[in-house]
C-alpha cells in the first residue's frame, strides 16, 4: 500500500468514504482545543455524517464514514442554473 488509499463508494442515496493508511493507532475524537491548528476532523465530521468510524486492519488501519446524497438538493437557481 502507498501512504494512503481513498476509496468513495457509492450505494444508492449514501455514499461511504473510507481513507486507510499504514498507522496503526486509531484516532480519538475529542473535543479539539479551539485555538489549536489541528485536531478538529474528527471533531467535525461527526456531525455531517450518518454514521463514521475506524477500525484496524493489516498494515495499519481504515478511517471511514457515510454520508446521505440529497438528489433533490436546492442550488438556488430559479432557472436550474441554465445559462441564458
Amino acid at each position: 500500500m502507498r501512504h494512503c488509499r481513498l476509496s468513495v463508494l457509492p450505494d444508492g442515496g449514501r455514499v461511504t468514504v473510507r481513507v486507510e493508511d499504514r498507522s496503526p493507532f486509531l484516532p480519538v475524537v475529542v473535543e479539539p482545543a479551539w485555538d489549536s491548528v489541528s485536531g478538529r476532523g474528527l471533531w467535525m465530521l461527526r456531525t455531517m455524517c450518518r454514521d463514521f468510524g475506524c477500525e484496524p486492519e493489516a498494515g495499519g488501519k481504515a478511517v471511514w464514514f457515510v454520508l446521505d446524497l440529497d438528489l433533490g438538493l436546492d442550488t438556488g437557481d430559479a432557472d436550474g442554473g441554465a445559462a441564458g
